[in-house]
């Protein structure tokens, strides 16, 4: 978890360009409930989200733990509104291949900006540590209360996690609006992560 990645005028300026899309391009966003929204095709059509991808905190860290051959795999926008619901659409899981059995097929980096407060009583990431490597063979299905790890931080906070790593939208009753920004990276080496978007 880094601190004061963005500063405050890029998040002013991420949060007008969340917003901008929004409303001209809503064909192009994805709702899965009442509660989270998001899209994968902002960088086709407005160049304003470009410098997250190449942010030079950020990718100092990612270069240290893919090396060199980094490459940039995926951009995407999420909203989680505010809701009643005390469970996530998706619960804990791991991105890119639901496959249990090919789990160690997942090899990339995920990077999340977020673009808003997230407190304690804010939907927050979650995450269950460890379960790229040392708990690499625990299910989904077996995380219990008390494993999991909420990532609360100001605008700004960004988080760097290995893709195998279980994880969940964590909802909270009482939430404000969540936005961030979620990066996928991997080797250049190593065939594409993702095969649903055309960008890059």
């Amino acid at each position: 978890v880094l601190e004061e990645v963005l500063a405050p005028g890029e998040i002013s300026a991420l949060n007008r360009a969340v917003d901008y899309h929004f409303a001209n391009y809503p064909q192009e966003w994805l709702k899965f409930d009442e509660s989270l929204m998001e899209t994968i095709t902002a960088l086709s059509s407005m160049s304003d989200f470009d410098f997250t991808i190449e942010n030079p905190t950020t990718l100092d860290v990612l270069r240290e733990l893919i090396g060199e051959e980094i490459t940039f795999e995926e951009f995407e926008i999420i909203i989680r509104d505010p809701t009643t619901k005390a469970r996530d659409l998706k619960g804990w899981h791991r991105d890119l291949i639901r496959d249990y059995d090919r789990r160690m097929e997942i090899n990339y980096t995920s990077l999340i900006y977020y673009l808003t407060d997230v407190s304690a009583s804010d939907h927050c990431f979650s995450i269950i540590p460890e379960t790229h490597n040392r708990l690499v063979n625990l299910r989904p299905e077996e995380v219990v209360p008390g494993m999991e790890f909420d990532v609360v931080g100001p605008a700004g906070t960004a988080v760097i996690f290995h893709g195998r790593c279980i994880h969940a939208g964590r909802l909270k009753p009482n939430s404000r609006q969540r936005r961030s920004l979620h990066l996928y990276f991997d080797r250049s080496d190593r065939p594409r992560t993702t095969e649903w978007t055309k960008i890059p």
